[in-house]
């Protein structure tokens, strides 16, 4: 798995995934190059007043360039 594009300095995008969940992290091309889903199934956690799920996030899918 590259993620070499993500750590270069180039800007990234993350959006709300087109099913409407999860995350879409897209490269400075505008190419979707990683989808990621919350795992809720434990709930979340809360920290410094921010919420976040506890068994954090799963990579779906990785996207080539």
């Amino acid at each position: 798995m590259d993620l070499d594009w993500l750590f270069k300095g180039d800007r990234v995008l993350l959006a709300r995934g087109a099913a409407g969940q999860g995350l879409v992290a897209y490269d400075d091309g505008l190419r979707p190059r990683l989808e990621l889903l919350p795992q809720t199934a434990s709930g979340y956690t809360r920290r410094a007043g921010q919420e976040y799920p506890t068994e954090g996030l799963l990579v779906k899918r990785v996207g080539e360039q």
